[in-house]
């Protein structure tokens, strides 16, 4: 996987220099390269669907929500996953191709560092960006501290 071939060469070079401590893998993102972009990171609908005691979800459509930064894209979407303590735990993105990337590394930072939304609140992100539309419907909708 492309994105696991930087994280695994650091590791290497860590072992060569003496490090021996067994690798570690963080949280990681997958983007499909289709139009729109597919984006997934960590716990799968599929899981939550498979183990509803543990998990729940919640879906938006941000092209409807935000129309006027979407280009017309009504159809993208955000699933994420939250488990019995409300921490994300998972996403996934259907949507344009830049922003899907985008998203997916941010929810990735979220999931990888087990942020809570208090911690979440004391980012600023750019406006008009579509991170801070969708961070803020996130943060004021879906997850709770």
């Amino acid at each position: 996987m492309t994105p696991t071939v930087a994280f695994e060469s650091k590791y290497i070079a860590s072992q060569i220099l003496g490090n021996n401590k067994k690798i570690e893998y963080p949280v990681i993102p997958s983007l499909v390269f289709t139009i729109p972009r597919i984006a997934q990171v960590e716990v799968t609908q599929e899981e939550t669907e498979h183990n509803p005691e543990k998990y729940h979800t919640a879906t938006f459509k941000y092209g409807e929500m935000m129309l006027f930064q979407q280009k017309n894209e009504i159809d993208v979407e955000i699933s994420v996953v939250l488990d019995n303590n409300n921490y994300l735990v998972g996403a996934d993105i259907y949507g344009e191709d830049e922003e899907a990337a985008n998203l997916i590394n941010i929810f990735t930072i979220i999931i990888n560092q087990k942020m809570r939304k208090s911690e979440i609140e004391k980012m600023i992100f750019a406006f008009p960006a579509t991170t801070w539309g969708i961070f803020n419907f996130f943060l004021d909708n879906v997850l709770v501290d």
